[in-house]
């Protein structure tokens, strides 16, 4: 089982739409590897310090998801989005 972070709109969310955009988390973690990674703590179910892997965007089956693990915090979400942003500007 491979945590990912859910990276799409709760409109996406609550559709019938059979796919969730998806960036997935790795604990072989790179230190300053911003913007293609980024370091989130451990907190609730989440046991290890993870790195987002930005660069591995997707989308995968709804089927796949098991349960939810952790939530992230509003300043780290944005800032997910300003180095996705970064990615493709």
């Amino acid at each position: 089982m491979r945590p990912v972070l859910v990276f799409q709109t709760n409109d996406l969310n609550k559709s019938d739409y059979p796919t969730t955009i998806i960036i997935p988390l790795t604990t072989s973690l790179i230190d300053d590897a911003e913007p293609i990674r980024m370091r989130i703590s451990r907190r609730d179910k989440l046991l290890k310090d993870s790195d987002l892997i930005l660069t591995q965007i997707r989308a995968i089956d709804n089927a796949r998801f098991i349960e939810q693990i952790a939530t992230l915090q509003e300043k780290e979400y944005n800032k997910i989005k300003l180095l996705f942003q970064e990615l493709i500007d």
